[in-house]
């Protein structure tokens, strides 16, 4: 999908749901920390919102990620490599690639993640019943959880809840490939 169609999904997306809860600009951006103008542009499709910015929207409404980017799902869904939309943050150290979305009927989505050398993301709290479920594919990296540190290497795997802030870092000087599920299930 061309980023500029991305764009503008992602705004109508967000408009509808901002609306559909009866919120105004302003009232999204208390919510959710983001600025009336950077909401503005996201909804008219002009930015392409950082990953940040787009987890930040969502896990203040308590929805999933994969909610501003998703289509009706149909019974079988088929993604082919290559085909999905990298989202880079971290000055490209690290990079999400979300495959499948969640709706109704399957509360999870499913990310691709490539956390490259020195690479470290900040990921805010989720909501309330969230769950992440991670594989460690190839290479190694080092997971802050309020609990403590967990250093995974491949064919690792964890999962946590994801209502507390939680750091992934790479200090390795490989790619470390990451599959991750995030669950939607309420009173987990």
């Amino acid at each position: 999908m061309e980023i500029a169609e991305l764009n503008r999904r992602i705004g109508e997306k967000l408009r509808a749901l901002r609306t559909g809860r009866g919120l105004t600009l302003d009232q999204l951006a208390q919510l959710t920390g983001v600025s009336k103008p950077m909401l503005s542009q996201v909804e008219r499709g002009e930015t392409n919102p950082s990953v940040g910015t787009m987890w930040k929207i969502v896990a203040d409404l308590g929805l999933p990620f994969s909610v501003l980017m998703e289509d009706p799902c149909p019974e079988v869904t088929v993604v082919r490599a290559g085909t999905s939309t990298v989202f880079p943050e971290d000055d490209g150290r690290f990079l999400v690639t979300p495959l499948f979305a969640a709706d109704a009927k399957h509360p999870v989505e499913i990310f691709d993640v490539l956390l490259r050398p020195g690479g470290r993301r900040v990921a805010a709290a989720h909501g309330a019943g969230v769950s992440e479920y991670i594989t460690v594919a190839s290479g190694s990296f080092v997971l802050v959880l309020p609990d403590g540190e967990h250093t995974l290497s491949h064919g690792d795997s964890i999962r946590f809840r994801a209502d507390g802030r939680h750091v992934y870092f790479n200090p390795s000087q490989d790619d470390c490939l990451l599959y991750m599920v995030i669950g939607y299930f309420a009173g987990v």
